[in-house]
């Protein structure tokens, strides 16, 4: 038996789970034009436009995934072959690594739409790597499971060519010990590795490299640590056991004494399997699981862990304790959907769902999604998150009301509805109706696509500035410009107040600004008064379509301490 570090006497929080249940998650997508898949990971682009990367045994798959209903594949890169691929991305390039043969591939996706393998690190060196993963805050990229050990490389230097700054493979561990990092997650300093042959977890000190060393370890419960992720704010953290057992993932106390008090055991069974565990920024644990699919369970009360949802993607696989299902999940992209890659059936999308039913049989309606969208854009995808849609009738989407074979209940949870080209800025009501009433009212939020734009901005006003903005919209569009101030002085009261909703604010002058039909207006000079001194200015530009009949706010810049 190996010697163990430390160990605490616990009692592990139970977690009731009904196997083969699907709850609180839907599944918006699926794409399986491909045999035989592995990793998934996500980018999001600079424009906010989300990719799901996906490995499979000859390539990789890049996905354009912003609408989440109808994802895209817009790039293969070819790879080594090979059942064991792993993907992370840094900056606007992706990295992938194969446990058969090669380096570390660099992809730029300066162009999502356009992925470009522009290199191939060390792969002589390298030799094949089971894993990648990157401290995206230090710009340092760790390759794993390589015929060299742990091998470091510095993308801050370089993120295309980076220069090799540590190979570890195993100081400072017992020797007993083969040294072999299976995975890991590194942030602020600290990695976390899963050595899965030594069956250990392991705290080493990259603070300040290539100066490395271990701070501590110990054996997790089932003795083969597949997996490990700590949250933001470093308090607990996961490991996985890639193995049967009823002890095979954990959730570790890091504020209890040497980091080994148990917030919860929530191994599923004697023969179910965990792959791979990510916490995200709220505390939500997502789990990929053989057989079992997607799991997860809310640990922001850690005396109260809570599972939240379960998908299966391979309901036809019955916990036989094999490796097939579910690899890989990836939960980080800002619109909260999740990609989870299963070795048989590809990529797959899934949402997660809490919404209360109303308690009459009257459709709830929790969520609308997107909440905003812009004057013109293409057609979009809306999904409304509720209860009770499996008998839904109609859907109210403003004026227009849908009838069923004009939306898809995706389950009893979520609609997915198309909404057409929007010309004016507005508030869109939605609601959802069954045979037993009406839902709450959602809002979706058209916003101008392009408002005034601010094209000049003078520095620090002073009092008997004369100042001139020029500004650029769309055609047609009749335009303000309000200089205001705040606090607002007793001599400047009582001037014109223009109103948002329900708030308003007093301006010191509102003038409208003529257009010359092709969506270029300028106004200037104003006069910058004297009762202004020392108070805070405000820039605001607002736009009135011909539909309107409020003006919609599209910019504010904050200017301070106006001078005599």
């Amino acid at each position: 038996m190996r010697p163990i570090l430390a160990a605490l006497l616990i009692v592990a929080l139970l977690v009731p789970f009904a196997y083969g249940d699907d709850f609180n998650v839907t599944r918006l997508a699926r794409v399986d034009d491909y045999v035989g898949y592995n990793d998934i990971w996500g980018y999001t682009a600079p424009d906010g436009r989300e990719y799901a990367i996906l490995g499979e045994k000859d390539g990789t798959l890049f996905y354009n995934a912003t609408d989440p209903v109808n994802p895209v594949e817009v790039a293969y890169i070819p790879g080594s072959g090979c059942l064991w691929r792993d993907i992370k991305t840094y900056q606007n390039y992706a990295y992938i690594v194969n446990d058969c043969i090669g380096g570390v591939q660099v992809v730029d996706l300066s162009d999502p739409e356009n992925p470009l393998l522009v290199n191939e690190i060390q792969p002589s060196y390298i030799g094949h790597s089971h894993n990648v993963q990157i401290d995206t805050d230090a710009g340092k990229l760790y390759a794993v499971g390589t015929s060299k050990g742990m091998v470091i490389y510095d993308l801050a230097v370089n993120p295309v060519n980076p220069p090799r700054i540590k190979t570890w493979n195993g100081q400072g561990l017992p020797n007993w010990t083969d040294g072999y990092v299976h995975d890991l997650h590194v942030q602020n300093g600290k990695a976390h590795l899963a050595l899965i042959s030594d069956g250990i977890y392991a705290l080493m000190d990259v603070s300040s490299l290539p100066s490395t060393s271990i701070v501590s370890w110990y054996n997790t419960p089932e003795d083969f640590t597949h997996s490990t992720w700590v949250n933001e704010a470093e308090t607990m953290l996961v490991t996985a056991d890639e193995t049967t057992g009823t002890r095979n993932l954990i959730v570790k106390d890091l504020t209890s004494p040497g980091g080994l008090g148990t917030i919860a055991e929530l191994g599923i069974g004697t023969f179910n399997i965990p792959h791979n565990p990510f916490i995200d920024q709220n505390d939500i644990l997502h789990v990929s699981y053989y057989e079992l699919g997607y799991l997860a369970w809310d640990l922001s009360d850690t005396q109260n862990v809570v599972q939240i949802g379960s998908y299966d993607t391979t309901p036809n696989d019955t916990g036989s304790g094999f490796f097939n299902g579910a690899w890989g999940a990836y939960p980080f992209q800002p619109s909260g959907f999740v990609y989870v890659s299963d070795m048989g059936n590809g990529l797959q999308i899934l949402k997660r769902n809490q919404c209360d039913p109303s308690g009459t049989g009257a459709p709830a309606l929790c969520e609308v999604w997107p909440e905003e969208i812009q004057t013109g854009a293409a057609p979009q995808t809306i999904l409304l998150t509720g209860a009770d849609y499996g008998t839904a009738t109609t859907v109210h989407l403003g004026g227009t009301a849908l009838s069923s074979s004009q939306f898809t209940a995706l389950d009893d949870q979520v609609i997915s509805l198309t909404l057409p080209t929007q010309t004016h800025p507005g508030l869109i009501p939605v609601t959802v109706v069954n045979g037993s009433g009406f839902s709450e009212t959602g809002y979706i939020n058209v916003v101008p696509s392009s408002g005034p734009e601010l094209v000049s901005l003078p520095g620090q006003p002073s009092v008997g500035d004369q100042i001139s903005h020029a500004l650029t919209s769309q055609a047609g569009d009749t335009h303000f410009l309000a200089l205001s101030f705040t606090p607002q002085p007793s001599e400047l009261a009582g001037k014109v107040s223009f109103g948002i909703g329900n708030n308003f604010t007093d301006f010191l002058f509102l003038a409208p600004l003529a257009t010359n039909g092709q969506g270029k207006s300028a106004v200037g000079p104003i006069v910058v008064p004297a009762g202004a001194v020392g108070l805070q200015v405000f820039w605001q530009f607002a736009a009135l379509d011909g539909v309107a009949t409020m003006p919609v706010p599209v910019s504010n810049v904050t200017l301070t301490d106006i001078q005599n």
